[in-house]
């Protein structure tokens, strides 16, 4: 009996292992079914190695019923010698479905194995020199086997192979390339399941601003006729003709892809002739808020010459209206993300200064490994509610020119980062079809207008996408709110160490270049120029019957510039106030031109970064260096003029210095004298009045008391008795002789003397001894 019942069980052992057995053969020969392969059928076993590289230069984004599928591809030769002929052959897996995002890194970063039995097509390759390229192209019509195979919608895995020689049964595989098809439900019969909901913005602003050196000279000079906004233009190096042929680019693309959500940066439109269609503003600037926050002294903007009232939705809205000519124009304001993080005080910090949306592009996301949602927040700040709308990461990434990861080979080209952005967009879709969600994608400033419109080419062709604008986005129903929503915030800001160090030293070079012009205006302008504008002193505020104030230039007649004389104002005040906002200006934008932080990265790869951050950070400091140089050419423009040496014959004498000034406004600054000798020393100090363009004497009192050489040191100081000029140095040479009354007085003592002493001789009375 126990033999019987020993004898069942190890049947039934049998059995359940020969089922389990039959059920991975069945599912292997699932996953593996194909057509029959050719005889020519391409090993898969050799493992590449690195004497070629393969780069994706043009790819099919999204395979239609009719569409076919179309790659090409560059091979360049990395080895020490020629490479033969070849072939190149692409292929799929048509029963293949990922199953999670790990599944799609894993295939991109070449992290798993995945087969791909399926031939889309494959290309003769010809031999390749040293250092040579060569580009090939692999064509499938739509009716190829392989395609008609795809009876599922979504992304497939592709797997492209480059092989040396032809003979079928020895090919060796030379270098392999990762990438994606992705199938649309066009012409399969697939339920039908609601499209994923996706907002593109793209923020149109700039951060290549310079000096225009002919405005400034007009400024610096008093021209009433100029602007402190003239003197700052945009552009870069750029010439005009090529910021009109880029302007008429991005209108194109805002044109063809009425979808595109311009959000536009104000303070940039209002230096434009042409303003693109836009969705609403941003702050001017795109002043870094989260910097701002992340700093944590305000003041310290206050005293670079950076206040709120240049940043907030107001200022945007103004602006904006002067830029499109239209003053009833009401945009959305949004407060866009700078270089940092948003946090709960850089929210507060917008919601202050009158924005009740912020657009954040990275730093804010709570997907997990769980499907992706609306990232739309409502936080409550101490200065009232906002709305915040996070980017999703991974599309916004790939849509800014950035793979998902360094070692995902096919996402180095645009045609590999394509291919990657749609097929995770549709995996996205495909994670919860019936899931109302609206994701944001945010393209990059940087790119080329055609960069950008080949993304939203791509992404409108994508039937599983539904593109929204950004109304319907922030009017969305949030995914947290409240405590909650305060909650998934990042505690502190993400600043790096030379993100942190170079902001503050930014901002001290801007406090002093504006501590410098306030100094200058109080302290050496001779009527000392009111902030308001208004004249400084009485003699200013006098006019003659003609309205002439008395201190016009009387010497322009006799210098030949009497016609830029009359165009200059009058009101030293109002000069000195547009020296002060071109400082500002320069400030405003130094501050808006992000300093450059280091891409991040984390386990799922680097997060997304504008691709211009050392641009950046090159502007940042350019803008600053121009706002120092600003200040210092106001006290520069006074200067000591080079003295002659001196040659002193008596105890004292006189030496001329002359002051010159370059402003077109008087100046009154004292000049200090100081010699490296204790015998041969002059006066310490002298004031004087120095005319518009013009130059004034003053002198300073020698006294020497012997003979010998010195050197006399001047520098110029305002009034309040700080120094400002290079020091000039004057020789002075002393060969000391008695002054005449002097020399008289001693004379006349000696022939005292002589005469007495004579008279002594002849009178004195001898002894009998003599």
């Amino acid at each position: 009996m126990k033999h019987l019942h020993a004898h069942r069980a190890s049947t039934c052992r049998l059995a359940s292992r020969a089922v389990i057995l039959i059920t991975i053969m069945l599912s292997l020969f699932l996953t593996l079914a194909v057509e029959p392969a050719p005889a020519s059928a391409v090993p898969q076993s050799a493992e590449p190695r690195p004497q070629a590289a393969l780069t994706l230069t043009s790819s099919t984004p999204v395979v239609s019923a009719s569409s076919g599928y179309h790659i090409k591809v560059t091979i360049a030769n990395k080895s020490d010698h020629v490479l033969k002929a070849g072939l190149l052959r692409a292929a799929t897996n048509t029963y293949y479905n990922f199953v999670s995002r790990t599944d799609l890194n894993d295939w991109a970063r070449a992290q798993n194995t995945i087969p791909t039995s399926n031939e889309l097509g494959r290309a003769d390759v010809p031999e390749i020199p040293v250092n040579g390229t060569t580009t090939v192209s692999v064509d499938a019509n739509a009716d190829q086997t392989t395609l008609k195979a795809l009876q599922t919608w979504g992304p497939k895995p592709v797997r492209i192979d480059y092989f040396i020689g032809h003979d079928p049964i020895a090919l060796d595989r030379t270098a392999s390339l990762r990438t994606f098809l992705t199938r649309s439900k066009d012409g399969l019969n697939t339920a039908d399941t609601p499209p994923m909901q996706a907002t593109v913005v793209m923020p149109f602003t700039d951060i290549s601003w310079r000096l225009d050196g002919k405005a400034v000279d007009a400024l610096m000079s008093g021209d009433k006729g100029i602007q402190a906004s003239e003197a700052l233009r945009n552009g870069g190096e750029a010439t005009d003709e090529q910021t009109r042929s880029t302007l008429n680019d991005v209108q194109k693309l805002v044109e063809n892809h009425p979808k595109l959500q311009v959000v536009t940066d104000p303070s940039y439109a209002k230096t434009l002739k042409l303003v693109p269609k836009s969705s609403g503003v941003m702050q001017p600037g795109n002043f870094d808020i989260t910097a701002f926050s992340a700093h944590g002294n305000p003041e310290d903007y206050n005293a670079a010459g950076v206040s709120p009232s240049m940043w907030n939705s107001e200022a945007a809205t103004a602006q904006y209206r002067t830029a499109v000519g239209d003053a009833s124009a009401s945009p959305s304001a949004y407060a866009w993300q700078g270089d940092s993080t948003w946090t709960l005080n850089a929210l507060s910090r917008a919601r202050e200064q009158g924005y009740t949306t912020a657009i954040a592009q990275s730093g804010i996301e709570d997907n997990g490994d769980g499907a992706i949602h609306s990232d739309i927040y409502s936080v409550p700040t101490p200065a009232g509610e906002i709305t915040l709308v996070a980017a999703q990461r991974d599309l916004t990434q790939l849509s800014q020119g950035n793979p998902s990861d360094k070692s995902a080979a096919a996402e180095q080209s645009e045609a590999g980062r394509i291919s990657r952005l749609l097929a995770q967009s549709a995996f996205y879709q495909m994670e919860q079809p019936y899931s109302n969600r609206n994701v944001l994608i945010c393209l990059s400033p940087s790119r080329t207008a055609d960069e950008n419109g080949t993304i939203m080419s791509s992404l409108e062709q994508a039937t599983w996408l539904s593109l929204t604008d950004l109304d319907s986005l922030t009017k969305a129903e949030a995914y947290a709110s409240g405590e909650q929503a305060a909650a998934l915030l990042p505690k502190s800001a993400e600043m790096s160490q030379q993100h942190t160090k170079q902001l503050a030293q930014n901002l001290e070079s801007l406090k002093s270049s504006a501590a410098d012009i306030e100094r200058f205006r109080s302290s050496v302008l001779d009527a000392p120029a009111s902030p308001t504008g208004g004249l400084g002193s009485n003699e200013e505020r006098q006019a003659d019957s003609n309205g002439k104030k008395k201190n016009d230039d009387p010497q322009s007649l006799a210098r030949q510039d009497a016609k830029e004389t009359a165009n200059r104002t009058k009101n030293s005040g109002t000069w000195m106030n547009a020296v002060t906002s071109l400082h500002n200006e320069l400030a405003f934008h130094a501050l808006c031109a992000h300093i450059h932080q280091p891409e991040k990265t984390d386990e799922k790869g680097p997060t997304a970064r504008s691709d211009d951050d050392a641009a950046k950070a090159e502007s940042a400091n350019h803008l600053t260096d121009d706002a120092r140089g600003l200040a210092d050419r106001l006290f520069q423009s006074v200067r000591i003029s080079q003295s002659e040496p001196l040659t002193v014959v008596s105890e004292t004498a006189s030496m001329p210095v002359n002051v010159t000034n370059d402003l077109p406004y008087p100046v009154r600054v004292k000049v200090s004298s100081l010699t490296d000798s204790m015998e041969i020393v002059t006066s310490r100090f002298e004031e004087v009045a120095v005319p518009a363009k013009g130059t004034s004497q003053t002198t300073f009192t020698v006294r020497v008391s012997t003979s010998g050489t010195a050197t006399a040191h001047m520098n110029l100081l305002d009034r309040s008795g700080v120094v400002f000029s290079s020091p000039q140095s004057t020789k002075i040479t002393s060969t000391l002789r008695i002054s005449d009354v002097t020399g008289w007085l001693f004379i006349a003592f000696a022939l005292l003397l002589a005469v007495v002493g004579l008279w002594r001789q002849f009178h004195v009375t001898k002894d009998s001894d003599q």
